[in-house]
């Protein structure tokens, strides 16, 4: 995986050195593309239809930098999500912590199909960390209390390709297909505590355990990105 990272950035100092003596004095051959998911909005503007279907890409935003000559640069990808939730029936009090971090950097190669159409394709690493614990408080003839907390940490890679429609000179709408790859650890570990009625003490169970993970994700164009070019 360091070999990866380590060609992207040897590309992009030579996309930066190649594009230095191009451009002869000019410093403004570069355009800007900053995109944002747009899926839900645009559901609720357009109405395209009742389904509540939800998408699972974890790249919130990205932003893509591409020399306007040779179309190459590169592109960051970026999306957190948390969540801090609770319920109480007055028999279990449950709380849920979520803590997720996905994150990816690509050598980006943008082709100019025509003054609307653009599309393109990168090699991108990715990096993915996510943390989540429950626990539990049930109070009945006894207390029992249960913390459940799982976390991972990834990297991989793989290819992107995406599409976008200008809709005006600095708006566009885009979609992306990608297949990747990510490997990496996943630790579980629980904490059971189980206080005894009439003072018949405590007992505490714990256990940890962690396994080597790998998933291929191949993800269809279905999430729409709201872009502005500068």
């Amino acid at each position: 995986m360091r070999i990866v990272f380590f060609t992207m950035l040897l590309g992009l100092s030579g996309i930066n050195l190649s594009a230095h003596n191009s451009e002869k004095g000019d410093s403004c051959r570069f355009s800007h593309y900053v995109g944002i998911q747009g899926n839900q909005l645009l559901h609720q503007i357009l109405a395209f239809n009742n389904s509540n279907q939800s998408i699972s890409n974890p790249y919130l935003l990205n932003y893509a930098l591409n020399n306007r000559n040779s179309g190459w640069g590169f592109h960051l990808g970026a999306g957190y999500q948390f969540q801090n939730s609770g319920d109480n029936d007055g028999i279990t009090d449950r709380k849920t912590y979520i803590n997720n971090l996905s994150a990816r950097i690509g050598l980006d190669r943008l082709i100019q199909l025509n003054n609307r159409w653009q599309a393109g394709f990168s090699v991108d690493g990715l990096y993915q960390a996510n943390i989540n614990k429950t626990e539990t408080k049930t109070v009945n003839f006894d207390t029992l209390i249960t913390k459940i907390k799982t976390g991972t940490n990834n990297m991989g890679g793989g290819l992107r390709s995406y599409l976008r429609f200008g809709i005006t000179k600095h708006i566009l709408l885009g979609t992306e297909a990608s297949v990747y790859f990510t490997t990496g650890k996943e630790k579980l570990s629980t904490e059971i505590i189980q206080s005894l009625p009439f003072g018949g003490g405590t007992i505490e169970t714990k256990a940890e355990t962690s396994q080597d993970v790998s998933n291929l994700n191949i993800s269809v164009p279905v999430v729409v990105y709201l872009v502005v070019s500068f």
